[in-house]
């Protein structure tokens, strides 16, 4: 199957992000083994902004096999990174807990320990901690 096949797709990619959540979630009752449908049901979540939602469901795709479906590994563990970070933002942001938020972004080394984004966690430590990096060139 292509990608972006299911009706799900089509839904999110139309901002219809409620009418998504039903939709993956039918289609996962249909293929339960596929990642893709929840791939799909985790951006929907993404869109609502129910950061935990879609962590869940980003984790529970990159636990199913996908050498058979068209869902790049890749494209999943970015969008859980993208997921963990606004959440930890979102905790640090609106409840003013920084152990919390910390403990949030700490999460993908749990689900992805070899993940693209293992070497992204101390600078988004430090950006919870309100800590910036500058980065200078030097003048050759």
């Amino acid at each position: 199957m292509a990608y972006g096949s299911l009706f799900s797709t089509k839904l999110i990619n139309d901002a219809r992000f409620d009418e998504a959540v039903e939709a993956a979630s039918q289609e996962i009752d249909v293929a339960p083994e596929d990642p893709e449908p929840y791939f799909n049901r985790g951006r929907a979540q993404a869109g609502r902004e129910r950061w935990d939602a879609a962590v869940e469901d980003y984790a529970r795709a990159l636990g199913h096999d996908a050498s058979a479906s068209s869902v790049d590994p890749a494209e999943i563990d970015d969008e859980l990174f993208f997921a963990l970070r606004q959440w930890a933002v979102m905790e640090r942001d609106h409840k003013q807990d920084l152990p919390a938020a910390l403990k949030i972004l700490d999460r993908y080394l749990t689900l992805c320990p070899e993940g693209r984004h293992v070497g992204d966690l101390d600078t988004w430590r430090d950006h919870l901690r309100g800590i910036e990096h500058v980065w200078i060139r030097e003048r050759a």
